[in-house]
């Protein structure tokens, strides 16, 4: 049996995660999304924030796979008693999304049979 390794709560290394980034302020934040099996079978989602290595940016809705990483926690100003916590993302490695890939390949065909469209046009 294959030994799981927990990165921080809910994050497991070895498994597929799917990177969000805002950028607000000159400031970048990544979060992944989190899901968890309920009892009554439903699917309770959430958010958690993570961070990168100084220097490394990756693009909006990647999909990636974190191999190393830890939990990380800051002084919250608004309370002491209550933390701000994230993942630190050491090593990860991209996976490739066939689905954001086939959006893109159908956006570029559809922009392209609109130009094709425009220069046929005899005004």
């Amino acid at each position: 049996m294959e030994e799981e390794h927990s990165i921080g709560y809910k994050i497991r290394a070895d498994f597929r995660y799917r990177v969000f980034r805002k950028d607000l302020n000159g400031k970048t934040y990544y979060n992944i999304r989190i899901s968890q099996s309920n009892y009554d079978g439903t699917t309770t989602e959430w958010y958690r924030p993570v961070n990168f290595k100084k220097g490394v940016e990756v693009p909006n809705c990647t999909d990636i796979i974190i191999y190393k990483g830890f939990e990380n926690l800051r002084p919250n100003p608004k309370d002491k008693y209550n933390p701000i916590t994230s993942i630190m993302i050491t090593e990860f490695e991209t996976v490739e999304n066939k689905q954001l890939e086939a959006k893109q390949a159908l956006e570029d065909y559809q922009q392209n049979l609109r130009e094709n469209e425009m220069e046929e046009l005899p005004y």
